[in-house]
């Protein structure tokens, strides 16, 4: 039947993760909208029922494209609003109604006496249109038929043609079903675009046959356990398995990092038409069961063997802690020697198993949110109408149960089976396919139930326990040019060609150029340790040289100074940082470098991954159990090149011991990127600040106009921008850019290619003056994507009021966060939004206001402006 859907047309812009968690886990607190007797509400064991969320991929066959939907029983305006704030603009959101299932049966050429003997027996997936006043023969949209002739069934009609005045056949009723026009059918379309029967030019209806006489095969993706209680560990989160690639996030996500791009190829390639569906409703809060499961871990009574012989079992073969391979061993101990617990560093706090697998499930378990996950289902379906398209569509389900393989927990994995798999007993396969076609049906979500088990062994669940950041693997649809179609090639070489200049990376400030000579060919690798630097440097000579005199000591084995570069944002810090320090790698053996953006690894964690994993690669660290400490270790024995460490964005760092850390570490030298110095500064210990007090400072000003003209002038020289323009429209774009590098490259990269799509001959002021706010609208959300968990409230709760004191506004960010930040935190995320143009400060800091550029300005903030 035909239900409310959200359809997502993906976009070419990248997707940012890190706050796709946190949007999903919101729909928790969603349900559904029925009213309910005073008595049922007053009931202390009653609770509202869960709402279930639904998400389809479907391609109707090989070769065609894939189409998404969203789907809620109810609220479907709070599902929208969290989908827009994951995708960003160039993803388009519509509303529609969709019946799925007749997407999936495929159209059977019937003769004219084989469609009446069906629509008699209801084995017909159509609706009627009956005449008014005349009971007809009546197909409902789940297949079931009610025929409730108004004349006996053998003086039915003969097939009706209606006529137009030209002659040509319009429409067809047979049985009192409407038929589409004989010319309808297309050989060149799918048969699943027919929306009614229709009549073919050999006299036959193609028309869907009942879902009781199609044949549904498919795959369930269950959740594997290790022990049976190994479901409240985790899989790997979207956020963590983006981060275990090797590169920044934008560019992860351009690659095709995406958990949904490998089986968007599948799609593009069924046989048949197929659909991927996720079904997830809210869980039952579960932390009792969770402090239980901690209990056991650190008494050493998780297994039963453990309980009654001391045994430390591993259910199906335990993770070796040094290369993630199974081992199949058990270790046996004395009875009286289960797992000892170990003291935090404190003497404080909750203490820790000393087995590897049991302090790792101790903290997996401890990490998840137990108030806060969801019970989901995962199925693909195809429903094959003959022999033959049963044949096809076995032949292409096995590849598809292990596409999930990549965001296996340590202990919780992704399970694929084909449906008709299930069970030893002869005909139980075909009755659990039918199941799942049911439960596919009607959105529903399969559970194992409370069943009683007295063993530990491995379990398999129909339902996976997933939090939000589990769940979005499921659940966010890559860009566009990740998903494969037939005319993606094709299209992706003539996008190429209309655009002239790509965007700037997010790594940089806008002044880079790209890693190509000046003869067009690509920049040999290994050269230096940055793979996108700028050829030169315009304006910025004497910052070059000031930066490389610092440098100079590495030359002699010496240490270098700590370095602090500050300026605002466009101003190219990033730039001048990675171009001087690539020249000086290349001219200096035994110099090496590695950039971290400390705005996308803030964590201590993730910034030490990022620097080990540049240096020496990462692959046997696990992401979700390996401690901080262990990273810092191998850093500490890195005996390798001197490294350069640059990191940008430095006040971002949640942490700042961990810059004290890595002042300390032997072989590495630091050179820190910030807006302002205070930033950095205000706020640190003693020690820190007495450390940094002492280092060498690099402050860049804005670019004047006469400048940006330079940068813009070089850049379209070396982008071989394919369209002329005017000296005077780089001035435009210099002028209105206001010293913002980024701004004025994004402009023009945004003028050129609408150039393109105009065909026009060259960078006309219209074409400058419609680039202008676009650019500044894609900057100023490439920010926004960019901002922290926290950030994003503080964020969210200014652009949801006009104007908004401080107070008020700490209180309203408390209440949002669970673990929320100090004020002199908050203050300088307020500083930060400031200077990125996210949000505007009126009035002196006694009676300061914050609101959004796009709100009005106060009464008296324009008068203050008016007396300045």
């Amino acid at each position: 039947m035909k239900r409310p859907y959200l359809r997502v047309i993906p976009g070419e812009e990248p997707i940012v993760p890190r706050d796709i968690p946190d949007t999903i886990t919101s729909l928790h607190k969603l349900s559904k909208n029925e009213s309910e007797s005073l008595l049922r509400r007053l009931n202390p064991f009653h609770s509202q029922p869960p709402l279930c969320f639904e998400f389809v991929a479907l391609s109707v066959g090989e070769g065609q494209p894939v189409k998404f939907y969203y789907g809620a029983d109810d609220h479907l305006d709070a599902l929208e609003q969290r989908l827009r704030s994951i995708y960003p603009a160039s993803y388009n959101l519509d509303r529609v109604e969709v019946d799925v299932m007749k997407r999936l049966v495929r159209p059977v050429a019937y003769t004219r006496e084989e469609f009446s003997e069906r629509l008699k027996d209801g084995r017909l997936y159509y609706e009627s249109t009956a005449l008014a006043g005349d009971e007809r023969a009546t197909v409902s949209d789940g297949g079931d038929a009610a025929v409730e002739p108004s004349q006996p069934a053998d003086a039915r009609r003969p097939p009706e043609v209606e006529a137009t005045s030209d002659g040509t056949d319009t429409e067809v009723s047979l049985d009192g079903i409407d038929l589409a026009s004989p010319g309808t059918y297309d050989e060149d379309e799918p048969l699943t675009a027919l929306e009614k029967p229709t009549p073919t030019d050999e006299g036959h209806i193609l028309a869907r046959p009942s879902l009781a006489e199609v044949q549904p095969y498919g795959v369930q993706w269950y959740g594997a356990a290790e022990r049976r209680k190994d479901w409240m560990t985790t899989l790997t989160g979207l956020t963590d398995f983006l981060a275990d690639e090797p590169s920044s996030t934008v560019e992860r996500i351009g690659r095709a990092q995406l958990p949904l791009a490998p089986l968007m190829k599948h799609l593009v390639e069924a046989p048949m038409p197929v659909a991927f569906q996720v079904v997830f409703q809210r869980k039952p809060d579960w932390s009792r069961d969770a402090r239980r499961r901690t209990g056991e871990l650190l008494d050493g009574t998780d297994t039963l063997l453990q309980k009654i012989l001391g045994f430390e079992s591993s259910g199906r073969g335990r993770m070796s802690a040094s290369n993630g391979r199974s081992t199949r061993s058990t270790r046996r101990t004395s009875s009286s020697s289960h797992p000892r617990r170990t003291q935090s560093p404190t003497g404080e706090g909750p203490s820790r198993p000393a087995s590897v697998d049991e302090a790792t499930r101790y903290d997996l378990v401890r990490a998840n949110s137990p108030k806060r996950t969801f019970s989901g289902n995962l199925r693909l379906l195809a429903l094959a109408v003959d022999e033959d398209a049963s044949e096809d569509v076995d032949a292409y389900l096995d590849p598809l149960c292990s596409v999930f393989d990549l965001i296996d927990g340590r202990f919780y994995e992704m399970d694929g089976r084909r449906l008709r798999s299930h069970g030893y007993l002869p005909g139980s396969g075909e009755r659990h396919a039918r199941a799942v076609l049911e439960r596919f049906t009607s959105r529903s979500v399969a559970t194992s139930g409370n069943r009683f088990a007295i063993t530990n062994r491995s379990e398999s669940r129909p339902d996976l326990v997933l939090n939000g950041n589990e769940l979005a693997n499921f659940l966010v649809i890559p860009p566009s040019h990740e998903i494969p179609s037939p005319s993606s090639a094709s299209v992706n070489e003539s996008e190429s060609d209309a655009t002239a200049m790509e965007a700037p990376s997010v790594e940089n400030d806008g002044t880079e150029s790209a890693p190509v000579e000046r003869d067009g060919t690509e920049r040999g690798a290994g050269a230096g340790p940055f793979s996108s630097i700028p050829d030169s440097v315009v304006h910025r000579d004497d910052e070059v040289n000031q930066l490389a005199a610092v440098l100079e000591p590495l030359t002699r084995g010496e240490q270098h100074d700590t370095i602090l570069i500050t300026g605002p944002p466009g101003s190219g810090k990033t730039c001048i940082a990675k171009y001087t320090v690539d020249q000086f790698c290349r001219e200096t053996p035994g110099v090496d470098a590695v950039y971290v953006n400390c705005w996308e690894d803030h964590s201590p964690f993730q910034t030490l991954y990022r620097i080990l994993d540049e240096l020496e690669g990462a692959a046997d660290i696990h992401r979700q159990s390996t401690a901080t400490d262990v990273i810092l270790d191998r850093l500490r024995d890195y005996d390798e090149s001197h490294c350069v460490l640059i990191l940008d964005e430095v006040d971002q760092l949640d942490d700042e011991d961990l810059l004290y850390d890595l002042l300390n570490l032997p072989r590495f030298s630091l050179l820190l990127i910030a807006n302002r110095e205070e930033d950095l500064l205000d706020g640190l210990d003693d020690r820190l600040a007495s450390r940094l007090g002492g280092c060498e400072r690099l402050h860049l000003d804005r670019y004047a106009v006469e400048e940006l003209v330079d940068i813009l002038d070089e850049r379209a020289t070396a982008r071989s921008v394919s369209r002329d323009i005017k000296r005077s429209e780089f001035e435009r774009i210099a002028d209105a850019a206001d010293g913002d590098a980024r701004v004025a490259i994004t402009t023009l990269r945004i003028a050129a290619r609408r150039a393109d799509e105009d065909a026009a001959d060259r960078i006309t002021q219209n074409l400058v003056e419609r680039a202008l706010p676009e650019a500044r609208r894609e900057l100023r959300q490439e920010h926004l994507d960019r901002l922290t968990s926290h950030q994003q409230a503080v964020f969210r709760v200014i652009e949801e009021q006009e104007r908004i004191a401080p107070q008020e506004l700490f209180e309203e960010y408390r209440s949002r966060v669970d673990e929320p930040k100090s004020n002199r935190t908050v203050r300088t995320y307020l500083k930060k939004l400031e200077r990125y143009g996210l949000i505007v400060a009126e009035g002196s800091t006694r009676d300061r206001m914050y609101r959004c550029p796009d709100s009005r300005p106060s009464r008296s903030s324009r008068s203050a402006s008016h007396l300045e």
